[in-house]
């Protein structure tokens, strides 16, 4: 309040005037004017400087606080007042920083600044912490396996409250079986989070052996003849647990039965290292079904009638199977005076129930019997009567006849030979030994061959 006197009028009206400039600070003009009744007039001015130099101060505040790292709160609220500044007024701002390790520290930080630039931090500090440990799931179960079916390593996944990716490490052991090829496979898997809290999935694989080896080339079951009997074979074995190991096979051959029939048994036995064993036999069927061959030739021939007759030549037999061929003789005479024939029949038996017969026909008279065409290879200019036995092809047979080997001669080997073409069927080309030209080999050519058996060519 403001008075004013003046020497003249008692009473002098006082008018107040008040102007406001800025913020911080705030300058505020207050001026007085007194006027007297002739216009004289007395000014009186204050200024009052306002300032703010205090900060605000937070009421209220999230609490300082310790927990998992699945379990940090959301940033809270302050409550702040000023001296100055009304609170609505009052600018409030939030950071938020965090240390590296675990645990860790999540500093928050409001700060509260009034409308003059003055402010206070308030600090909430929150301590993470990550005791809980991750969760391997979906991990490969146990099992038992054969050796040569172990699967590769299967895949896990991990799952932890506070980290999106969880480290895997594997492991695997192997213990030892009680035989080659069979061992236990433990497979670990452990996943660690950040803070060294770990879970472990353990899987165990039993390998085992049971599966036997194969034997391979293990021929099949055959008939042969008694002097084809076919040499036993080398049989090996292959393992699915033990692929670089030779396995030893055994062989065991049984004859059963005798005589002219009888079976060949053959057994292979193998055992792998888990003694699995795998056994294969061969049965061979040894028959005899081949008739004995003469090996000596006796020529059908004529004799006069004052001629003596020759005896009954000592004949060779070759069996196949048997050393002891029995060989009977037979002779019967037909016709009478001086025309008769003289049969001569020696009969092999191998004992087997196969049996040769060779036959010689002596022909006694007048005749000089040969062959009396003489277009014949075999032409006979001497002969009287005719004994049908013309050969129009043996003459063409190139070389020597019957010398199938070309060594000059006609042997053993030439009847080897041809018993090894024996029922063959061609031409010439194909069936070297067809000597009488029927495009076949056979008991024919046998003859003319026995015919010269022994000669040497010329």
């Amino acid at each position: 309040e403001v008075t004013a006197s003046d020497v003249c009028d008692g009473d002098v009206a006082v008018d107040f005037y008040e102007e406001s400039e800025g913020t911080c600070p705030q300058v505020i003009t207050r001026t007085w004017a007194a006027s007297d009744a002739c216009g004289n007039t007395a000014v009186m001015t204050q200024t009052i400087t306002v300032i703010d130099e205090t900060a605000p101060v937070v009421l209220e505040g999230p609490a300082d606080m310790t927990v998992e790292c699945d379990m940090i709160p959301a940033a809270g609220e302050v409550v702040a007042e000023d001296n100055c500044t009304d609170a609505l007024d009052l600018e409030i701002t939030f950071s938020e920083s965090m240390t590296d390790g675990c645990p860790y520290t999540l500093t928050r930080t409001w700060t509260v600044t009034d409308a003059c630039g003055n402010s206070t931090d308030y600090t909430q500090e929150i301590t993470v912490i990550d005791t809980t440990a991750p969760v391997i799931t979906d991990g490969p179960v146990d099992m038992t396996v054969e050796c040569s079916e172990v699967p590769a390593p299967g895949e896990v996944t991990a799952t932890d409250n506070c980290d999106e990716e969880v480290n895997i490490n594997f492991t695997e052991t192997e213990i030892e079986g009680n035989c080659a090829g069979t061992y236990t496979l433990v497979r670990t898997w452990t996943a660690t989070d950040d803070c060294g809290n770990s879970d472990t999935w353990t899987q165990t694989i039993s390998v085992v052996d049971t599966t036997a080896p194969v034997l391979v080339g293990v021929p099949e079951n055959v008939t042969v003849s008694c002097d084809m009997i076919p040499e036993a074979p080398e049989v090996y074995a292959v393992d699915n647990c033990n692929e670089d190991t030779e396995l030893m096979v055994t062989f065991i051959e049984n004859i059963v039965g005798e005589g002219c029939n009888y079976l060949v048994m053959r057994f292979w036995i193998v055992h792998d290292l888990c003694d699995n064993t795998t056994t294969a036999s061969q049965v061979i069927n040894v028959v005899d079904n081949e008739a004995p061959v003469f090996l000596t030739l006796v020529e059908d021939f004529q004799v006069g009638c004052s001629d003596i007759v020759p005896e009954p030549a000592e004949v060779e037999v070759m069996d196949n199977c048997s050393d002891n061929v029995s060989v009977t003789f037979e002779e019967t005479t037909d016709g009478a005076g001086c025309d008769y024939t003289i049969t001569r029949t020696w009969t092999a038996d191998d004992g087997c129930g196969n049996v040769s017969v060779l036959t010689q026909t002596i022909v006694v008279s007048d005749c000089i019997f040969g062959c009396t065409d003489d277009n014949a290879c075999n032409y006979s200019p001497d002969a009287t009567c005719d004994d049908f036995s013309c050969d129009f092809t043996s003459c063409l047979t190139a070389g020597c006849y019957a010398d199938f080997n070309e060594d000059g001669s006609r042997g053993s080997v030439d009847l080897l030979i041809l018993l090894g073409e024996w029922n063959c069927e061609g031409d010439p080309e194909q069936c070297p030994c067809d000597l009488n030209g029927d495009q076949q080999v056979g008991t024919e050519d046998m003859l003319g061959l026995l015919g010269v058996f022994g000669t040497d060519c010329e």
